[in-house]
């Protein structure tokens, strides 16, 4: 269907729901993030251009409804490839890490975006910085490294990473007294 530009329809579960939605798209493109399959084009229902996960796409159908892709259609502006699919900020944003001395000759070797800059620090620490649209899901990565990352930049990331920490903090009791 987005080869041959023909509209589709489907039913959709979103990932905060358990019901299911009618669905009618024009299927811009096809991506593998991950190993993960997503179909990014212009939703008839909200009227703008969403990405949709396949393992949440049930009853699908190729219509004979023919669409034209828009000519300022760029899927860099939809997606960040290093990062994720789904982008939480329309305007790139810096990130700093400071990688901790136990992970500096990983975090040195590895490539965490394409367009990263790598800095060894006399102490063994690594500083990467990157930009990219992907709040959420540097957000859930960098948590994922638990102590061996800090977040230098940007602001508006420390603060949700500390709310999340707090939120971690009241689900395993911690602080509280017994």
């Amino acid at each position: 269907a987005a080869n041959q530009r023909k509209t589709v329809t489907f039913h959709y579960r979103p990932l905060h729901k358990t019901t299911y939605m009618e669905r009618k798209l024009n299927p811009f493109h096809i991506i593998c993030q991950r190993g993960n399959w997503y179909v990014i084009g212009w939703c008839h229902y909200s009227q703008e251009v969403r990405i949709f996960s396949f393992s949440r796409i049930t009853n699908f159908k190729s219509t004979a409804e023919s669409f034209v892709l828009p000519e300022d259609f760029c899927l860099h502006d939809h997606i960040d490839t290093d990062v994720g699919v789904w982008v939480t900020k329309k305007d790139p944003f810096t990130v700093k890490l400071l990688f901790s001395p136990a992970v500096g000759t990983f975090a040195s070797e590895h490539q965490w975006h394409e367009q990263q800059t790598v800095e060894v620090q006399d102490n063994g620490s690594v500083m990467v910085t990157f930009a990219t649209t992907q709040m959420q899901e540097v957000k859930r990565w960098v948590l994922g490294q638990g102590t061996t990352v800090t977040v230098l930049e940007p602001p508006e990331l420390i603060q949700e990473i500390k709310e999340d920490i707090q939120k971690l903090g009241k689900l395993y009791g911690i602080g509280e007294e017994k």
